[in-house]
């Protein structure tokens, strides 16, 4: 129970500005970047700010509505492209579902700056997923080689650190530093010699 003096301060606080108690309160932002719950579903999936390039594909369909990067040449590459506005502060996460297969350390998920220079990436290194910054992480999850398989993948970027690291899986790996920069581009994509496939299921 409030008692009478306690309730005559409270109204005092209120109605005298000089008595009211003042305070700083901190808020933090969060959003979607990119909320696609469902790559495959055609208009409703990757036609909302993809893009597509299929440089090894006889015709080039840049811009098709595509949620697969199939690549079978050791000359070229085909990736999936979201870009978004600039980001350089703060804490950005990348949640998605994938399908993967790939022989050759041929396929990767990265962040580009406004000149598509890749600034890092979760990539994978003798057949072991690996991130790639300032250094090399490389974790002892194995990435698939036989047939597709679904990954869970979140990664946690903290562009204040300049640190990244992902959990696999539910397998947590290790941090690595990535350089000072700004991104403005999700990256989907096969390497120009390596070859395999990637399927973004859902990403946000």
């Amino acid at each position: 129970d409030i008692t009478r003096a306690e309730a005559a301060a409270i109204v005092g606080r209120v109605a005298l500005p000089h008595k009211r108690v003042k305070t700083d309160i901190q808020t933090t932002e969060y959003y979607y970047i990119i909320d696609s719950h469902n790559t495959g579903s055609g208009r409703n999936g990757l036609a909302n700010g993809w893009l597509f390039d299929d440089k090894i594909s006889l015709f080039n369909y840049s811009g098709r509505d595509s949620n697969v990067v199939n690549d079978n040449s050791t000359e070229s590459y085909a990736a999936l492209y979201r870009d978004f506005d600039e980001e350089q502060r703060g804490t950005m996460i990348l949640e998605t579902v994938i399908e993967i297969r790939t022989e050759d350390d041929g396929l990767y998920i990265g962040f580009a700056d406004s000149e598509e220079n890749i600034q890092f990436k979760l990539g994978s290194n003798n057949g072991f997923f690996t991130l790639y910054g300032l250094e090399e992480v490389k974790t002892n999850i194995p990435v698939a080689s036989d047939g597709l398989v679904s990954y869970s993948v979140v990664m946690y970027i903290d562009l204040d650190n300049n640190t990244l690291r992902a959990n696999i899986n539910n397998i947590l790996t290790d941090t690595v530093k990535i350089p000072e920069c700004t991104v403005s581009r999700l990256v989907i994509s096969s390497t120009v010699e390596g070859t395999g496939r990637i399927s973004p299921l859902q990403v946000r």
